[in-house]
């Protein structure tokens, strides 16, 4: 199965302006470049969806945006995020 084929399975609609853009009603968006994966809604809608991903492929395991930091960012594509504290 390759992975539009188990997106499409899974309910997910391809942007009609990017093909590497899918999203699902439950408000789950994901980014796709070559082999990795931006996800982005609902924790519980994200968590779902990267079980779903590891039962198919051969997936790492999912890195929230939530739980990074300066020190510990998450790296997508040569970029590093985290989320700041506000004071």
């Amino acid at each position: 199965m390759t992975l539009p084929n188990l997106l499409k399975s899974q309910n997910f609609e391809q942007c009609p302006y990017d093909e590497s853009i899918y999203k699902n009603s439950a408000g789950v968006v994901i980014l796709i470049y070559v082999d990795d994966l931006l996800v982005m809604g609902p924790l519980p809608e994200v968590q779902k969806f990267h079980e779903t991903l590891r039962a198919r492929f051969d997936a790492s395991q999912a890195v929230y945006l939530h739980e990074c930091t300066k020190d510990l960012p998450l790296r997508f594509l040569g970029h590093e995020l985290w989320i700041q504290d506000q004071v």
